[in-house]
């Protein structure tokens, strides 16, 4: 009776949080349209957002809706399952082509309007669709596994027809595992970096207006990068060492009937919050436009920024951040 209250729970959460990744993460892809991102970032974070969007529309069709159909539909339901385990999978990898563009941005910053259009959304889109096919195949042998677990008795075990994936597993998980890691610690690394050459010229004697303005994005992006891979790291980590100690049969049956129920709310939780974040930020981008620029509010009704071929623009004082951003994003040379 009371894991019967609990997958109910586990359940309710999971169908909100589901509902509100797709919508959160639609929200995000329209918010990229506008020009608050470099073009490289907009398409590498529209890609995460619809990894998402495949993940967690696949969890509502497989556990909140078939689930609960008077039909036999197993067929459809793993084949379902393993679309959301590719695109969980697919999210977890995605901070590689993220980490990428931090770097280019970061040690090149001069040239990175002309150094990377072409060639990283070529890597990136070729990345991603790579990432596809391999994570479909590592998701089929996830979900022949967690198919195969026994937990009738004390310590929950791999049936004999699933031991030769155990092997695997363990590399796989463990790989994705040690990506993660170091992700997160190459984007708190870089974002110190550009902090401290952003604040190294605060005088405006070492940086031109163009090259202050790309340190500034580098450090709010770092910022606003951060809590995502973070939340990503956490969750798929944590996700990879559960399975990984069951195949080994580390935990009690008990124990993994337990992460059964919280792993699925934890992800769909986790795909929520990662576009939140970036909408969180969205006033947050207008400001430090602004204050990145050091714009001199006069008297009057307008005022002057020097633009990027040395001569003076002419803007008016009411008008968004999103005026400037779209001057500077002409040329950051």
């Amino acid at each position: 009776m009371m894991l019967s209250w609990k997958a109910g729970l586990s359940e309710a959460i999971q169908f909100i949080f589901n509902v509100g990744a797709v919508f959160f993460n639609l929200i995000f892809i329209n918010m990229l349209r506008r020009e608050y991102f470099h073009l490289n970032m907009r398409i590498i974070l529209a890609l995460n957002a619809l990894s998402l969007i495949v993940a967690q529309l696949s969890a509502l069709l497989s556990d909140n809706i078939i689930d609960h159909l008077p039909y036999d539909m197993a067929n459809a339901k793993s084949f379902i399952d393993v679309m959301r385990d590719t695109a969980l999978n697919v999210n977890t990898f995605m901070v590689v082509p993220l980490v990428g563009e931090r770097i280019v941005a970061s040690f090149s910053s001069r040239r990175y309007e002309t150094l990377g259009r072409p060639w990283y959304m070529f890597y990136a889109l070729s990345f991603v669709s790579l990432s596809w096919i391999l994570n479909a195949l590592a998701a089929f042998y996830t979900e022949d596994i967690l198919r195969n677990f026994d937990l009738t008795g004390h310590l929950a075990k791999l049936r004999p027809e699933a031991e030769g994936n155990k092997y695997w597993l363990v590399l796989y998980y463990g790989a994705g595992g040690a990506v993660n890691i170091i992700s997160v610690l190459i984007f708190i690394g870089l974002y110190k970096y550009n902090q401290y050459r952003y604040e190294r010229g605060m005088d405006l004697n070492h940086h031109s207006l163009s090259l202050r303005y790309q340190l500034a994005e580098n450090v709010r992006t770092g910022k606003q990068l951060m809590p995502v891979a973070f939340l990503t790291s956490v969750t798929q980590t944590f996700y990879g060492f559960v399975l990984t100690g069951a195949v080994w049969s580390a935990f009690t049956s008990e124990f993994m009937e337990a992460m059964l129920l919280i792993i699925p709310p934890t992800c769909a939780v986790t795909a929520t919050l990662t576009p939140l974040v970036h909408i969180w930020f969205h006033d947050t981008m207008r400001r430090s436009i602004l204050s990145s620029l050091q714009i001199e509010h006069s008297h009057t009704s307008h005022c002057q920024v020097e633009g990027l071929d040395g001569k003076n623009l002419i803007v008016e004082k009411n008008d968004t951040p999103a005026v400037h951003f779209q001057m500077l994003t002409k040329s950051w040379l």
